[in-house]
């Protein structure tokens, strides 16, 4: 079965919540703050992951995790092991704030289960199967969101 990337995903779930999101009133600057501060918050998380696997040399496709050549458990990873679906999880929730929303609200729940239901067991199958008990000890250490 083809994967579908999580960034793609993100695209979607933004995409729809904006659909289903009624026409409202301009944000007020407090909302608008709170929005920024959380959308800055989950691209700063999501690029730290990133940087953490390009300095270890390995892949950040999540479709091919078997590819992986490192196990990365330094930087941001020694608090989420997915820091970069945390990042997306803020993003999505800052949209939902901006959009002043509760039924585009209700998208992020959907993407967090798809993401820790689906893509995540996916990616770990491959990891323990790389990475053994190295895995299984970094799993025992660090939570899987925060």
């Amino acid at each position: 079965m083809k994967r579908m990337p999580p960034l793609l995903l993100l695209v979607l779930c933004a995409t729809a919540m904006w659909l289903v999101a009624p026409a409202s009133e301009p944000a007020s600057s407090a909302r608008i703050m709170l929005a920024s501060a959380l959308v800055l918050s989950g691209i700063v998380v999501a690029v730290a992951g990133v940087v953490e696997f390009r300095r270890a040399g390995t892949t950040v496709d999540p479709r091919v995790p078997h590819k992986a050549q490192e196990l990365v458990t330094s930087g941001i990873f020694a608090f989420s092991r997915n820091p970069m679906y945390v990042g997306m999880v803020l993003v999505l929730i800052a949209w939902s704030i901006a959009l002043g929303s509760w039924l585009a609200a209700l998208v992020c729940p959907v993407f967090y289960v798809w993401i820790d239901r689906v893509q995540i067991p996916f990616e770990e199958k491959h990891i323990v199967a790389l990475f053994g008990d190295d895995y299984t000890r970094y799993c025992r250490r660090v939570r899987r969101w925060i």
